[in-house]
């Protein structure tokens, strides 16, 4: 099935504080867990936190629309990905963030950091770190001579060269910038099997803990592997990314210096900032053939005696047509995965053959785990819908309500086509208008989206909501 998207992006302005409406919640079971819920709709300004049940106890309103990962902080601060207008050659291609903010309970701006210029920019996630400092998720653009100098074939790069994930550490200096002191890039990760005469060549077998420069040929967009998720694990001073466009789950050791991350030797484990693992949960890195995706994960940030650190991941079998949540064991010796323990599945939703029917399937693309009862938190991102679950069984649910967009969607034709792969829609209502030969009218969609919702033990806040 073809889709091809076109996002309103263009929200109200910033409600007044007090006069949010409160987004609709059903309660299905009584939870006793105590834990607490943080929504962020993705096209509007306000963050909602939600009690054990469900119920809104509190809201902070912001100067700018959201654009990625929140994280709440113990004194109930906020760290939030922001929309900013962004430089070339960002500008052109649908992306949003550059902005990270804190702000207080009281919706008090307490940093404004503006990240993105010409070389960066801020995206997908971000985190404080136990130092106070702020980790955040990264595109790094590099032009089409750098990307051709590292073993890329010129056919498969744009004009514009490629986004690549990254990561950058700041500290805070002051209320609006930020002084960099940690980086990690994936183009110092890379090998390539084209070019003998070029650096990191590799043939026939792959550079462990590398990335092939020359993988998922794009040659008319820029966009290729995207940071959708980060978390750091506080013992072990790990950092795990899931990464979009390969579906897998990426283990970096963030203990390096600034000068170890750019190689393969250094830090705790003497491999630089060489990637630990990659994983696909198909039995190894994408081939090419992997028929399913990581989805989603975080740290659980303590292990059980005798255990190895634990990653909760939720993923995609694309042969089994189902979505799995599971708590992954790895081995600290090799980084491999020693062992995989189910903790919930559900069977991918069948599509009705039916032009009023939804044309997009749902289905959870985020997950968050409550540390203390281990109670699961599933987001469909793109419908802003959540399911809490104690055991498997649901508890309640919650359906987000702010930040409404109208999508339009072409569904094409012919079955079994593949998405549009990379096409950027226009920033308003309508689609570009398809041929009325191949495809039939678009079908307009209103949605409330959000990023991942994430669970936090009562206790973790030092005040009531």
């Amino acid at each position: 099935m073809v889709l091809m998207a076109a996002l309103s992006t263009q929200a109200a302005d910033p409600p007044a504080l007090g006069k949010a409406a409160p987004a609709a919640s059903q309660v299905k079971a009584s939870a006793q867990q105590g834990a607490l819920t943080l929504v962020s709709p993705k096209h509007a300004y306000e963050t909602v936190l939600l009690d054990s049940s469900g119920k809104e106890v509190h809201v902070w309103t912001s100067t700018a629309q959201g654009a990625g990962g929140v994280r709440m902080q113990k004194d109930g601060s906020l760290l939030r990905l922001g929309r900013m207008p962004l430089p070339p050659p960002f500008d052109k291609y649908g992306l949003m963030g550059g902005r990270l903010q804190i702000l207080g309970w009281d919706d008090k701006v307490e940093w404004d950091f503006l990240d993105a210029v010409s070389d960066h920019m801020a995206y997908g996630d971000a985190l404080v770190l136990p130092n106070g400092n702020v980790l955040t998720a990264v595109l790094e653009h590099k032009t089409r001579e750098e990307c051709e100098a590292l073993g890329r074939r010129s056919e498969d790069t744009s004009d514009t060269g490629l986004f690549v994930p990254g990561l950058m550490e700041f500290q805070r200096n002051g209320k609006k910038t930020g002084i960099p002191v940690w980086k990690w890039s994936v183009t110092q990760h890379v090998y390539q099997a084209r070019h003998p005469n070029l650096p990191d060549y590799s043939y026939p077998q792959p550079k462990a803990g590398r990335v092939d420069v020359g993988m998922r040929p794009s040659p008319k967009s820029p966009v290729w592997l995207m940071p959708t998720e980060i978390d750091h694990h506080t013992e072990h001073d790990l950092v795990l990314m899931v990464v979009g466009g390969l579906g897998e789950l990426w283990v970096l050791d963030h203990s390096t210096t600034a000068a170890e991350s750019g190689t393969s030797q250094g830090a705790r484990r003497d491999k630089g900032g060489d990637i630990l693992l990659r994983w696909n949960g198909m039995g190894g890195v994408n081939t090419g053939q992997a028929k399913g995706a990581v989805l989603s994960a975080e740290w659980v940030q303590k292990s059980p005696a005798g255990k190895g650190p634990l990653i909760t991941v939720l993923r995609f079998d694309g042969v089994k047509q189902e979505f799995l949540a599971e708590e992954v064991e790895l081995d600290e010796s090799n980084f491999e995965v020693k062992a995989v323990t189910p903790l919930w599945n559900e069977k991918r939703a069948t599509q009705v053959a039916d032009a009023k029917a939804t044309p997009v399937a749902k289905g959870p693309s985020a997950l968050s785990r409550d540390p203390v009862s281990g109670s699961l938190l599933l987001t469909d991102i793109f419908f802003g819908s959540l399911r809490r679950t104690e055991q498997g069984k649901a508890t309640w649910d919650h359906q987000n309500t702010r930040g409404k967009i109208t999508m339009s969607l072409t569904v094409g034709s012919k079955g079994g086509e593949g998405c549009c792969g990379g096409q950027q829609g226009k920033a308003d209502d309508t689609a570009s208008t398809p041929s009325p030969a191949t495809t039939p009218p678009p079908i307009k969609l209103e949605v409330a989206s959000t990023v991942k919702a994430h669970l936090y033990p009562k206790n973790s806040l030092q005040r009531q909501p």
